[in-house]
């Protein structure tokens, strides 16, 4: 670091004792646009202030133009006249951050910081000369800067100032730049400009590498005492209160204390330059940093009088929060403002006025009416609450009382002058009576003073080294300045012309009261500049050196934060500590009214009482509700607390976990919530948990958890709050997860929530603030139908007493003066009746059950009275009214620009703000800032808020605010209550509407994506008018935001401890971007691979599903693109979330088609990319991936089991599937979510089909019922139907919702009518304006048959008749057995009719049903056998079925059968009606579609045939043009009606297909298989080609590459090679064709351009790579040749066989080469040939290894003997003399070929071993089996390491560069693949240790790969299922 510093002790860095930085020289910068001369602007303003300060010296007025003494315009005179003539040519706005960049320049502004460009409208600053001078180039480079702006100003390259000082000599002279004296931060550039850095801190240097590096701080084991103290819940222990109560927050609070005037330089540079930097670096290690300079933006006492409160509260704050240093003081030669004290206290008061020196009657009044006696102030809880005195608000014990300055005083008057004299003289008399010297300090003590004392005692003399920071500054010479100087003044205490010699006494006692041991900078004494000027060489290394030595100090103190607060991670005791610290918080605000105070009681009684009515051995849980703001929260804090503080009775080791939903985000949804109370449990109870992430395991965990886990030797309490607040996802506030009821003994269960529809818009804490979320209708609707809440389902599930409810009465009288007592404060008689009238209006209004919530808002209100006060407004008299008066009471104080811009950071933030990010979003709002300036009339030269005015303005707001601990370490403000919230954000729509609610979301989304960080920012028309008055030119200004990158620190690639993550940006920037509809960026975003593996690695993969979710509604024309994230996401969440495998997501984005969105957003080679991610990628390309997209979106595994039955909701947002494990599941269709379970049936259920209005689902079953489910409610809407006599198969709804169809193994049809029958025995007719409405003169009928024929013949009369619905699944089956007698396993589903909807009609309204039985209408007989399918017509007139025996035509108007259709060969399994009825379908037993035409007496009109084995189930599109099939092959099919073709095939199942169905808009295919899933599949037109032709149609035998890594050829058991381009994937020819039968090995040659082959068909053949065809067939062997292989040379082929031969083969001739090599007694099984090409090995099914001469064809020696099984592979080292072979023995045995001497035996594999390879220098040997692959040192024979992963391999060497050809390898790469995964592995060779093993990159496989070959940068793998995957690894490519 630059700069020494001051005598900061030993604690000081090494880097910061360098030595000090010479001065710049002037630098110009290339001007970005053309016009004015760059510096013009700057140099006028830099001789205007010299002229004024030559005028002021000379006693002249200073006149507008300079005039020489001939009369004429000087040249400066000229050139500004002219310049004020000429036309304004500042720059062009700099262009705003559009809404679309490239995500290439977005990640470049995150990463890299930019050298400011100059530009018109922020000149550059004047020219410094240097006594030492340095070229620029050299000097910013010096710092770190870029240097390619910058150019050296040469004597042919001038700025202004040069041509200036160029100017004659007689001009030059009075304008001599050695008297050029300017007052820096006046005007001109940045202060940090002005003091001489060519560029931001952030891009200096070793300041920029700060940013880079992580702060290296060990993590330490927190006590383990005390974490499972925590996790107990053992509040009675002391150690773990404070534990709790001192919650480790990271957080810098920095308080600077200093005088306003001759201070403002050195606090413009800190804030300019110093400030933004440690913002950054704190962020970077997510340390929250404030810094608070209440002077900034302040000019006068006035202001400075005004932040005396508002400064004793934030000095408190920093000293009590902060983890470094909480106070910087500045001690100058000024003593400063010594304002009258804001407040006196009574006793003080009441002695000053018996004082004789304030004896006068004038003194008096003076002081009467300048201080005002406030009775409102009371002890606090110092004491305790004495209800008799305290209730009453007239009868006040005063002892606390204290005088108040007026708030409307002027400070400027000659009375506020005089009142300041009293009080002078009043503490001269004081101070001399004994033991008031305190007292008379506090009446004439300065700001300054009072700040910096209170500092020294409140911090611990052990701790004012890292508290407190002094930074001293004196002129050597300031007394010789004369008093005549305009400046002195500002720098010293002046009385009448003369130094204030009483100041200056003051001061000098100030300074020997400042401690030694804090920290302390202090540089030599200055000369008078005057002031501090710039030119003046010592002021300016002052400058710099100050803000170095400031910097490096604080950054010091951020390190400390970091390392204090560095302990291992433990996210368990750190969500479990959150909510204990949270209860005993609000604990504290519990009021005990009667109704509180009696619901306490009963949670007492519940907790500590075994035979409370709710506990037995079968207890039930408690549950407490009240309307919003009642006061659950606060009572179940005080339950905790208290619980939690007694000794356990009866138990010595009880577990008390408590959890407060909405409160951290592992507490907002479901999901996150259980998962964070079992692995709580686990640690306690000593349980594994196992992988929690899968919904459905969780669930049976949690359950398992609460009662089975605890003991009565160990019981458990748990809390859960706030239970409406959860969201919707998987079902939260359904509440199946929770066991009510049931508990053990030894369990107690308490929760809260809300009634049913509490407010109007009762949203809870939703994922989005301000609007509903998914599943919340209007009306406050949740889940699936309006009124559905947590209440109402507790209510059935509980007991009534059970139930402790909030909603008494609540007196205020008795609880308003509570709630002031425990804020420190009550009112007057008279200011209480303002209460007593609201409470008056209240009682009229009929939503009173927040009364808690708005007694405690109205009560913070009126803590602000003071006694004096009158009340000049009435208090609302409801929570909204309340809310919406004060936000406008603070904007008409602090203007509309700053009051909704604060408000809509805690309205719409996400999670919250903290005080530092909510002074940037106001600092970017140009309204605020307008605001702002206004207010103090100051306009200070850097752009940021002004602490002062923000907090003044967030105080007043103080009765709706609290802060909170944020899970990240951020203390975050939020609204006190979400109905607050929700008010707040009303109150800003109706002033800002929908389009201003937009744009406080995209202000709030360009924060946190940094979109303005180091650029200018255009001002608004009124901002800049304001701005320019003081600064003409300039139009924008850097806002000094931080940027955001995503990585803060480590890499994605890593996701360990190292890595961390910018988690406020990931909590709320794409949440503002969907609100602020920025389509573009939202969604660039969520299909970022980069943010996707963010949000998971933080824990917030639920959050982004909701993300996705949520941009889906909006985004409608991306919503493509957010399916095909969705889906993305869905089949690879595993993989995604595996932390130990870094580059998985990228390999994973980078395998999918080009067209995807993710992968369409990963460029790996983009630095913006490499950026985000945090490093470069390892990545494998996929030369020849299919680029189709994926049609599977994703795949549900929420049964236990097969999955029968699928169908798919009217309106298309809910998929409902039923299975074999007895239930129902409902999930919803974009997330897949589990909205809830339906329980009821007792064996498997077999068919399912929504009613056509979607609140009601039909489902049929095994146990021979039909039930009929409210969807709304998530039960049975009426009892179950019977009459069959077995299972039933299938079920059918009439497309009006009137009718259900069921049929099964009792061959019959049966018909219901949803319609009940009332008393009378009449039809109950809906609405008219509904279909099955009775009209006007219809008969009523006692006749069930003729209600129902005359309803139908009505039908076909009317318009509504040709009513249909969007098609719904059921699933029929079967058996083949027709005996009725045995129910057996069903096997097919009946589809319900797809039709249209015609305009005019509507489906049945629930409203219109009763929970009654329907009435059966009508038995359908004539089937022999099973009834497996039923199916209605569109017009409700018809239905088929069809049946073992044949499809029957029924006519619901009489019940009669109507025909018969015959025409399958075996059973037939589905039926369905298309072409909007015209054709009706049918799928067979026997594999066929069937069409027939319903118009031409249903005859057969055609057939689709393709499916392997039998059709179970069919479905229409709703257009009636597409059919969509499934089967028992395990494949989905799509046809097409109008074309009769087949359309697409969907493979994915691994068992057979037992349903499908179509989404209402026909873009969606459901299915459901044996295999237990539900897959979604994306139906497109282009279906048929996504099935990728497989390069081999059978599995692939071998795989090769030639040397050069430029050809690879495979070959497979179809008989067939092929031949690769291994560098672009493309295949080089057609397939080779010329075996008989299977091909069972190849090889290809060293140059590339042969390959040779073996098949079954006994035959060797020579293939031209080249030209595509065959060169010789080679014969001779006479059975199976199992190994072929070239020589080194490629001159040479040996082959070897079953027939128990090794022949060789000559290439050239394709002749055999001499007889064929003997001596096996069984068929040979490898064959291998040395690399020097002298030898032959072979390995036999005998077990033996022989070795042939290649010269002679002679076996050399006796056989090799040892392996106890079949050779299964052999390999030679390099150089020959060593021969590996390994068996089905399990060993590798290593032979010397010389002599076949046995070296060594390798053991360790567990099953048979395939596959061997040498390393390229042969000290290394790689072996691969059936279980892993191994690396074994051959020099000793152990293993190296650990086994990879991975059942085949191939070996590959990357030469070393460096040191030349045919040198050594430096590094070598195994690549192993098994079933899901090819890994690459990188090996480093070590000489004294061993070889580094690691992971360098993984590609995931469509199948299981069977064998690998790897060369160069190509890899080539061969899959069992035919394919053959061309690879690049670019990393391994020498």
């Amino acid at each position: 670091k630059p700069g020494s510093g001051g005598s900061g002790g030993a604690g000081r860095h090494a880097w910061q004792q360098q030595a000090p930085l010479r001065l710049e020289p002037a630098l110009r910068m290339k001007p970005a646009v053309s016009g004015a001369p760059q510096g013009a602007s700057d140099l006028r303003s830099l001789l205007d202030k010299f002229d004024a300060h030559r005028s002021a010296q000379a006693g002249s007025p200073r006149s507008e133009k300079s005039v020489t003494s001939s009369g004429k315009l000087s040249a400066r005179g000229q050139r500004r006249s002219a310049e004020e003539a000429a036309p304004d040519v500042s720059a062009e706005e700099e262009p705003r951050p559009t809404d679309v960049e490239s995500r290439k320049d977005s990640a470049a502004d995150e990463s890299q910081p930019e050298t400011p460009k100059e530009s018109p409208d922020k000149k550059s600053t004047a020219a410094f000369e240097a006594k030492t001078p340095l070229s620029p180039t050299s000097k910013l480079a010096e710092e770190g800067g870029d240097t390619a702006d910058l150019e050296p100003m040469t004597p042919t390259s001038k700025t202004a100032e040069q041509t200036v000082l160029a100017s004659p000599a007689s001009e030059q002279k009075s304008i001599s730049v050695d008297k050029l004296y300017v007052v820096m931060s006046k005007e001109g550039g940045p202060p940090w400009q002005a003091a001489g850095f060519s560029v931001p801190r952030s891009a200096r240097g070793e300041w920029k590498g700060m940013l880079k590096a992580n702060i290296s701080a060990k993590a330490k084991d927190r006590n383990p005492v005390l974490g499972a103290g925590v996790l107990h819940g053992n509040l009675h222990d002391e150690a773990i209160q404070q534990e709790i109560s001192n919650l480790q927050l990271r957080c810098i609070r920095l308080f600077l204390s200093s005088t306003l005037t001759d201070t403002e330089v050195e606090r413009n540079l800190l804030m300019s330059d110093v400030v933004p930097f440690l913002q950054e670096y704190s962020l970077k290690n997510r340390v929250d940093f404030s810094f608070y300079d209440l002077n900034f933006g302040s000019s006068t006492e006035a202001q400075q009088r005004e932040e005396l409160d508002l400064s004793r509260d934030l000095l408190h704050k920093c000293l009590r929060q902060s983890k470094g240093f909480a106070v910087c003081h500045i001690a100058t030669q000024l003593y400063g403002s010594r304002p009258a004290p804001a407040s006196i206290a009574r006793s003080i008061m009441h002695k000053i006025k018996t004082l004789s020196s304030v004896s006068t009657l004038e003194d008096q009044e003076i002081l009467a009416a300048h201080y005002k006696l406030d009775l409102n102030c009371t002890s606090g809880k110092s004491k305790p609450w004495d209800k008799q005195k305290d209730m009453s608000p007239g009868r006040f014990d005063d002892s606390f009382a204290e005088y108040t300055l007026s708030s409307d005083l002027d400070t400027d008057s000659d009375k506020y002058a005089r009142l300041k004299t009293i009080l002078k003289a009043a503490a001269d008399e004081l101070a001399r009576e004994p033991g008031s010297a305190a007292d008379a300090a506090k009446l004439v003590c300065g700001v300054v003073e009072s700040q910096v004392l209170e500092a020294c005692r409140a911090i611990a003399p052990d701790q004012l080294k890292e508290k407190l920071m002094v930074v001293s500054r004196t002129f050597e010479d300031l007394g010789a300045v004369s008093a005549d100087d305009a400046l002195k003044a500002d720098f010293v205490d002046m009385a009448d012309g003369k130094v204030d010699e009483e100041a200056k006494e003051l001061l000098s006692n100030l300074q020997a009261k400042l401690p030694l041991s804090c920290t302390r900078i202090q540089p030599e004494p200055l000369p008078w500049g005057p002031g501090i000027a710039a030119s003046n060489w010592a002021h300016a290394e002052y400058l710099r050196k100050l803000a170095d030595d400031v910097c490096g100090e604080v950054c010091g103190s951020i390190e400390h934060a970091v390392t204090a607060a560095a302990f291992k991670a433990d996210a368990v005791v750190a969500e479990a500590m959150l909510h204990l610290s949270f209860a005993a918080q609000r604990a504290a605000e519990f009021c005990e009214t009667e109704t509180a105070s009696s619901a306490l009681k009963a949670v007492s009684s519940y907790l500590h009482s075994g035979a409370n009515a709710c506990v037995g051995t079968q207890a039930h849980a408690l549950v407490v509700h009240g309307r919003c703001g009642s006061g659950k929260t606060t009572l179940l804090a005080r339950s905790v607390l208290e619980h939690a503080q007694k000794e356990p009775a009866g138990a010595s080791d009880s577990v008390i976990v408590a959890r407060f939903c909405g409160l951290t985000r592992q507490a907002r949804n479901v999901q996150a919530l259980l998962e964070s109370v079992v692995r709580q449990l686990a640690r306690v109870y000593g349980k594994p948990c196992g992988d929690l992430d899968d919904w459905k395991a969780l669930q049976p965990a949690f359950h398992a958890a609460v009662c089975e886990w605890p003991t009565p030797d160990k019981p458990l309490t748990l809390f859960l709050d706030a239970l409406d607040q959860l969201d919707d996802f998987q079902g939260g506030r359904r509440l199946e997860w929770l066991p009510v009821k049931g508990l053990p003994d030894h369990v107690r269960l308490i929760v809260s929530t809300r009634p049913d529809n509490d407010l109007e818009i009762s949203v809870g804490s939703t994922p989005y603030a301000g609007t509903a979320p998914e599943g919340v209708g209007a009306g406050g609707s949740v889940g699936l139908g309006a009124g559905f809440w947590c209440l109402s389902l507790l209510e059935r599930r509980s007991r009534a007493d059970c139930l402790v409810s909030l909603d008494g009465p609540v007196d205020e009288n008795e609880v308003v003066p509570l709630l002031l007592w425990q804020m420190g404060r009550r009112v007057t008689a008279e200011q209480f009746q303002a209460c007593s009238r609201a409470v008056e209006w209240r009682k009229g209004l009929e939503t009173t059950g927040d009364t808690m919530l708005w007694l405690s808002v109205i009560a913070g209100v009126m803590a602000r009275w003071h006694s004096e006060e009158s009340v000049s407004y009435e208090l609302g008299c409801s929570v909204k009214e309340v809310v919406c008066d004060l936000l406008s009471r603070v904007e008409g104080k602090h203007g509309s620009g700053m009051a909704r811009a604060m408000a809509s950071c805690l309205a719409y933030a996400k999670a919250g703000v903290s005080e530092g990010e909510m002074l940037h979003v106001l600092s970017l709002d140009d309204d605020a800032m307008e605001n702002a300036y206004r207010r103090t009339n100051h306009i200070p030269p850097v752009r940021v808020m002004p602490a002062q005015l923000a907090l003044a303005a967030l105080a007043e707001l103080s009765p709706l605010v609290s802060e909170r601990v944020d899970a990240s370490g951020y203390q975050l403000l939020t609204w006190k209550h979400s109905s607050i919230r929700i008010f707040a954000t009303h109150w800003l729509e109706s002033k800002e509407g929908i389009v201003g609610s937009r744009r406080r979301h995209e202000q709030l989304a360009e924060f946190f994506s940094g979109a303005w960080a180091g650029k200018s920012k255009r001002y608004s028309p009124a901002l800049a008018k304001l701005v320019q008055g003081k600064y003409a030119s300039e139009s924008a200004a850097d806002r000094m935001v931080p940027r955001q990158p995503l990585v803060l620190h480590g890499s994605l690639l890593q996701r360990g401890a190292g890595l961390v993550l910018n988690v406020r940006r990931l909590e709320e920037l794409v949440h503002h971007q969907i609100l602020a509809g920025k389509e573009e960026v939202a969604v660039q975003e969520l299909c970022s691979i980069e943010y996707m593996t963010a949000k998971l690695t933080s824990g917030m993969g639920v959050d982004l599903l909701s993300e996705l979710s949520h941009a889906m509604q909006v985004f409608s024309s991306a919503s493509d693109r957010l399916h095909s994230a969705m889906s993305f996401l869905k089949r690879n969440d595993k993989m995604l979330r595996n932390e130990k495998m870094g580059e998985a997501p990228f390999q994973l984005a980078m395998q999918e088609p080009t067209s995807s969105p993710v992968k369409k957003m990963f460029v790996p080679e983009s630095p913006a990319v490499q950026d985000r991610i945090g490093g470069k990628c390892r990545l494998i390309e996929w030369l020849n991936k299919r680029e189709e997209a994926f049609p599977c979106q994703m795949s549900l595994s929420e049964h236990d089991g097969q999955v029968n039955a699928v169908a798919c909701s009217p309106d298309g947002t809910r998929v409902a599937s039923g299975g074999r494990d007895n239930l129902i599941k409902i999930c919803r269709l974009a997330t897949g979510e589990l909205e809830t379970t339906l329980r009821g049936h007792t064996h498997w259920i077999n068919a399912i089909a929504f009613s056509s209005d979607g609140e009601l689902l039909v489902s049929g079953s095994v146990d021979t019922t039909v039930r009929i489910w409210d969807l709304k409610k998530g039960e049975e809407w009426c009892r179950e139907l019977t009459g069959h006599a077995g299972s039933v198969i299938c079920v059918a709804v009439s497309p009006d919702g009137s009718l259900v169809a069921s049929a099964g193994t009792d061959k019959t049809v049966r018909v219901w009518d949803l319609r009940p029958l009332d008393s009378a025995n009449q039809a109950r007719a809906p609405h008219p304006a509904q279909p099955g409405a009775r009209r006007e003169n219809e008969p009523a009928h006692t006749a069930a048959g003729e209600v129902v024929a005359q309803r139908i013949m009505q039908r076909e009369q009317s318009c509504w008749a040709r009513l249909c619905c969007p098609f719904r699944s059921s699933r029929s089956t079967s058996n083949a057995n027709n005996d009725s007698t045995h129910e057996l396993e069903p096997e097919s589903v009946a589809p319900a009719a797809a039709a249209k909807h015609v305009a005019e009609s509507a489906p049945l309204a629930s409203a219109a049903r009763a929970p009654v039985a329907p009435e059966l209408r009508g038995v359908l007989k004539g089937h022999t056998s099973w009834v497996n399918a039923c199916a209605f017509h569109p017009d409700g007139l018809t239905m088929i079925s069809g049946s073992n025996d044949e499809i029957k035509v029924w006519y619901l108007g009489t019940m009669s059968e109507r025909g018969t259709m015959v025409g399958h060969d075996g059973p037939v399994k589905a039926v369905a009606f298309g072409g909007n009825g015209a054709v009706a379908l049918s799928g067979g037993h026997d594999g066929v579609i069937k069409v027939w035409d319903s118009r031409d007496n249903y005859a057969e009109t055609g057939s689709f045939a393709g499916h392997l084995q039998s059709v179970t189930s069919l479905a229409v599109s709703q257009d009636g043009d597409f059919v969509v099939s499934g089967s028992k092959d395990k494949q989905v099919k799509l046809w097409q009606l109008s074309t009769m073709q087949e359309v697409g095939v969907l493979d994915g199942h691994s068992k057979s297909v037992n349903s499908v169905a179509f989404s209402p808009d026909g873009k969606v295919i459901l299915s459901c298989s044996d295999d237990g899933a539900v897959k979604v599949w994306e139906r497109t037109h282009k279906l048929g080609k996504t099935r990728k032709v497989k390069a081999h149609s059978h599995t692939v035998s071998a795989v090769a590459i030639s040397r050069d890594g430029k050809t690879a050829g495979t070959s497979s058991f179809d008989g067939s090679l092929r031949v690769w381009n291994a560098e672009t994937g493309e295949e080089v020819s057609n397939s080779l064709k010329g075996h008989t039968d299977r091909v069972t090995c190849m090889a290809i040659s060293p140059d590339g351009t042969m390959l040779v082959s073996g098949s079954n068909d006994f035959s060797v053949r020579l293939w031209d790579a080249v030209a595509g065809r065959e060169r010789k067939c080679m014969t001779g062997h006479s059975h199976r040749v199992t190994q072929v292989v070239f020589s080194a040379d490629g001159s040479l082929v040996v082959s070897s066989s079953i027939d128990k031969t090794v022949r060789m083969w000559e290439v050239s001739s394709g002749q055999r080469m001499g007889q064929a090599l003997e001596g096996h007694a069984e068929g040979v099984s490898t064959v291998g040939i040395s690399p020097d090409g002298k030898s032959i090995a072979s390995g036999s099914f005998d077990n033996d290894v022989r070795l042939y001469e290649v010269a002679t064809g002679v076996q050399r020696g006796d056989p090799l003997r040892g392996h106890n099984n079949w050779i299964k592979a052999l390999a030679f080292s390099p150089d020959s003399n060593t021969l590996a072979s390994a068996g089905d023995d399990t060993t590798i045995r290593l032979w010397e070929v010389g002599t076949g001497v046995a070296l060594r035996v390798l053991s360790g594999h567990v099953t048979w071993v395939t596959w061997l390879s040498f390393s390229a220098d042969g000290s290394a040997l790689v072996s691969g089996s059936q279980d892993d692959v191994r690396l074994w040192d051959v020099e000793s024979g152990l293993a190296k390491g650990q086994p990879l992963v991975g059942t085949c391999c191939a070996l590959h060497a990357k030469p070393n560069s460096a040191a030349g050809a045919g040198a050594a390898a430096s590094v070598w790469f195994v690549v192993t693949a098994d079933q899901h995964m090819l890994r690459v592995y990188q090996v480093t060779p070590r000489k004294k240790k061993n070889d580094e093993v690691k992971l360098a990159a993984c590609f995931f496989t469509p199948s299981a790969v069977r064998n690998v070959s790897a060369c160069g940068a190509a890899i080539c793998a061969g899959c069992d299922t035919g394919d053959v995957l061309l690879l690049k690894a670019a990393f391994m490519a020498p």
